[in-house]
């Protein structure tokens, strides 16, 4: 639609609700969208993950591998797209996941921002660059609820996980936002002007009424619009050009989106892969894993929910999920681990894993505490396992190059357990009480 309102034209199509539209620089569209038909982990709500369209709605590609949701894309500075991301994690503090995550507009090289284990806030919402800067300005709000709180801005030059102080602060009053707590009326929708101006909407004024306001980087404010009678106001920018951000040119190979249904992807594979290459795993599980204890890269994938969580008819009626069951998971697959630490494996490509390190005998000595997805076609490589993403591997002069980089990439092995490497108990423990 055109700024004078006039031009109104639907671009998307289908059985499906699309939300949160974001023009790319490359001319395409990015937005969040129901369509792969999947359930969050623990709600009775649709996962809404990232697509990308032509202006015309054409040439749509699924961007994204979530099992819960992906909310509001935002373009920054340097051409990669900022998002909050639901990411429940692997058995850790569940209110404390949505954060903030950066990815190409192709979906690859997805990577935290900020924010996966700070507790309060529970979430980080709405977030947009700062033009001309490196922080963010977004909404610090709830685990669930209302996207709605207080306003903050990060920096991440510290590290992703820095405390407030470091790598956050709050703009207006704090209320602490543990969980679950709701502010309805609270703080929505931050844009930035500059650095210390922001346009915004707020409930907080009397009349359970959202106002525009403009408001300082120190929480001073001044309302500056407010509709008629009891209509409230939302999602304030300025119409002015703005400098249109790089364009990243596509890392990966990956296909137009066509539907399939939630339990032919949890069943049967694609054939999309990506590769990843880890050049020593003991980076930054050192000391606590010995050179030499490692030995296999565990792929895990979190599997797609197929039904709703809870209420109604769903429950009890899904051949994977299963009662009230959170996280269902499968094995990939093995990757050995050379001698030098290194690794160069293959992943299924769209798919939400996470990687473990196991000694010989299968133990477990490390795991991935977050999950991750690769585009396919995409290349990944990292120092490390856990190892500081701000440092650098040190190398010496005529050092070699990782063993594992020097071969193909392996596909990992995966044990016939006759589930198709699902975690099910039934199928797979149980038969061992039995026989022993």
């Amino acid at each position: 639609i055109g700024v004078d309102g006039k031009g109104l034209k639907q671009i998307t199509k289908g059985q499906c609700r699309d939300i949160s539209p974001l023009l790319l620089p490359s001319g395409r569209i990015m937005f969040v969208s129901d369509r792969a038909n999947t359930w969050v982990q623990c709600q009775g709500q649709k996962a809404g993950l990232l697509y990308t369209c032509n202006r015309d709605g054409g040439g749509v590609k699924c961007v994204s591998a979530n099992i819960d949701s992906d909310h509001s894309p935002q373009i920054m500075n340097d051409g990669r797209v900022l998002f909050t991301r639901w990411d429940y994690g692997i058995e850790r503090n569940v209110f404390a996941r949505h954060a903030l995550w950066s990815m190409n507009p192709d979906g690859t090289r997805l990577q935290l921002f900020f924010g996966n284990t700070i507790e309060d806030p529970g979430g980080f919402w709405e977030a947009r660059s700062i033009p001309g800067r490196p922080e963010v300005v977004c909404v610090l709000g709830p685990h669930h609820s209302y996207h709605a709180g207080m306003i903050g801005l990060v920096w991440n030059k510290l590290g992703p996980e820095a405390p407030r102080g470091e790598g956050f602060r709050f703009v207006t009053n704090e209320i602490p936002v543990y969980c679950d707590i709701a502010f309805p009326n609270g703080y929505q929708d931050a844009f930035p002007i500059n650095e210390r101006l922001f346009l915004v909407s707020y409930g907080g004024d009397g009349g359970r009424k959202n106002r525009l306001y403009l408001l300082d980087d120190r929480g001073n404010r001044k309302c500056v619009y407010q509709a008629a009678g009891n209509l409230g106001c939302w999602n304030p920018m300025l119409v002015k050009p703005r400098r249109t951000p790089p364009v990243i040119p596509t890392q990966c190979d990956n296909p137009e989106w066509k539907y399939r249904r939630p339990e032919d992807m949890n069943s049967k594979p694609d054939g999309l892969t990506g590769t990843l290459i880890v050049q020593d795993v003991y980076q930054g599980i050192a000391p606590l894993v010995k050179p030499g204890q490692a030995r296999y890269i565990q792929v895990m994938e979190q599997v797609r929910k197929s039904h709703r969580m809870a209420g109604g008819e769903a429950w009890g009626h899904t051949p994977i999920i299963g009662r009230g069951t959170v996280h269902v998971r499968r094995l990939i697959g093995l990757a050995p681990i050379e001698s030098d630490g290194s690794a160069h494996f293959k992943v299924p490509a769209r798919r939400n894993i996470s990687l473990n390190v196991l000694d010989a005998e299968g133990k477990m000595l490390m795991r991935m505490g977050s999950d991750m997805h690769v585009m396919p076609g995409e290349r990944q490589s990292c120092i490390g396992c856990h190892e500081n993403r701000l440092g650098g591997l040190a190398s010496t002069p005529g050092s070699a190059r990782p063993i594992a980089s020097r071969k193909p990439p392996v596909d990992p092995k995966r044990p016939d357990w006759g589930t198709g490497g699902l975690i099910d108990y039934q199928k797979v423990v149980q038969p061992v009480w039995d026989k022993h």
